[in-house]
């Protein structure tokens, strides 16, 4: 789970650093990402896109099937990720 939140980690880092895709939406204050990143919690990943917001826990096969639409190109949340 380690090396999964690590990629994952990885990812929204590269978001956050984009500025195409870290656009404040509707002009807003609060970018999609914000000291972003994603962790081992257990047999967990937690997942943060604005770190004040909180974070998401994924379960092993949402964090890898998060993890495999993001290596597939796909640019997003995990909420995104089709079922």
């Amino acid at each position: 789970m380690t090396q999964v939140a690590a990629k994952i980690s990885e990812y929204l880092q590269k978001f956050e650093a984009d500025p195409k895709i870290n656009v404040k939406r509707d002009g807003g204050t609060i970018s999609p990402y914000w000291q972003s990143g994603a962790y081992q919690a257990g047999r967990f990943v937690g997942v943060i896109y604005v770190r004040f917001q909180g974070s998401f826990t994924l379960k092993r096969d949402e964090a890898e099937k998060y993890l495999a639409w993001l290596e597939a190109g796909n640019v997003g949340k995990h909420l995104q990720v089709k079922p």
